[in-house]
């Protein structure tokens, strides 16, 4: 009735879904936790922009 390749299909479905299951209950977890006593924000400071060049034209001697 069944073959062999059905089977396998299914047992890797099966797989693939509980390692995502896994994965997402673990990331739920990490999530919920509290934040760590001495850990603080990455401060993250940005230049700003470099004024665009202009370019003049010189005629000279």
């Amino acid at each position: 009735m069944f073959n062999d390749n059905e089977y396998r299909f299914g047992a890797f479905a099966s797989l693939v879904a509980l390692i995502l299951v896994f994965a997402l209950t673990i990331m739920a977890f990490k999530a919920l936790e509290p934040p760590r006593e001495g850990s603080s924000p990455a401060q993250w400071t940005v230049a700003a922009p470099e004024p665009n060049a202009t370019v003049v034209p010189t005629f000279g001697s």
